[in-house]
């Protein structure tokens, strides 16, 4: 008997953490800067500090554990400004903390959830590096459309073999006065080709 109810407020026990855990939140908001001299960082050691120490404080007490500029490649110098912060907190505690500071934060938003809808299979397949597909951001665009007969690609490129099979019927314009050799442009274009 003595088993069973030691059992029993383990097994409680353990229905009781497990309930705290599903319930504990990690929050995300945006918010934007008035003076850079004020913007917060994560210091070495894990904790938030800026020039105000009473918002490094506060932001501490509210469990920030990540800041980061949410538009840094931005040309708007007003949106450089807007800061990403992530805690291990619900979103109305974070979003108080920061509205108690009019002087140093404005608009606070929650921050976009992005969710990737399709990777494609073949990233890693064929390429040990994918800097230029990285370079022109290609996983991105792949995530706004898988494909379609309606998209026209334009080769910029040395000639091209017309008649090669993986181009059979994808052609709409043809340069027939390139006279350079046609190895190179006919392996872009049956890539693009798909």
């Amino acid at each position: 008997m003595k088993k069973q109810n030691n059992l029993g407020i383990l097994l409680a026990g353990m229905l009781g953490l497990s309930a705290l855990s599903a319930n504990a939140q990690n929050s995300s908001v945006w918010a934007r800067i008035y003076d850079d001299v004020q913007m917060p960082s994560v210091l070495p050691n894990g904790s938030i500090g800026a020039a105000n120490g009473a918002f490094a404080s506060a932001l501490n007490q509210a469990g920030v554990t990540h800041v980061a500029q949410a538009l840094p490649n931005s040309k708007n110098e007003h949106l450089l400004n807007v800061v990403s912060l992530e805690c291990a907190c619900d979103e109305t505690t974070l979003t108080q903390t920061l509205r108690n500071f009019p002087n140093i934060v404005a608009e606070i938003e929650r921050a976009p959830e992005y969710h990737t809808l399709y990777v494609p299979n073949d990233y890693h397949a064929a390429f040990g590096s994918n800097y230029a597909l990285d370079l022109i951001k290609a996983p991105q665009a792949w995530d706004l459309s898988h494909s379609s007969s309606a998209f026209v690609v334009g080769i910029s490129d040395e000639n091209l073999n017309p008649s090669h099979e993986e181009l059979a019927g994808k052609i709409t314009y043809y340069d027939s006065n390139n006279s350079l050799s046609p190895d190179h442009g006919t392996a872009v274009a049956s890539l693009a080709a798909g």
